[in-house]
């Protein structure tokens, strides 16, 4: 089963498990949607499980590929 059906809709699904705690993220945007409106769940599930603000440049994330700097 998968967990998310909808194929019009960008989905994401990330677990960050350390010291016996467990942190989830789950959910569905447009598949229109901007590298930004993905990232910034993540991000913060995971300054959730640390504590504190990464304070990320979030306009530098991206995708890595070979010769992307080129």
């Amino acid at each position: 089963m998968n967990l998310f059906d909808d194929k019009d809709q960008a989905q994401v699904s990330m677990s960050y498990r350390a010291h016996g705690k467990t942190h989830s993220v789950n959910f569905e945007l447009d598949d229109d949607c901007t590298w930004d409106e993905v990232l910034g769940p993540i991000i913060a599930t995971l300054e959730a499980a640390f504590g504190y603000s990464f304070d990320l440049d979030k306009e530098s994330l991206g995708i890595y590929y070979p010769g992307k700097e080129e």
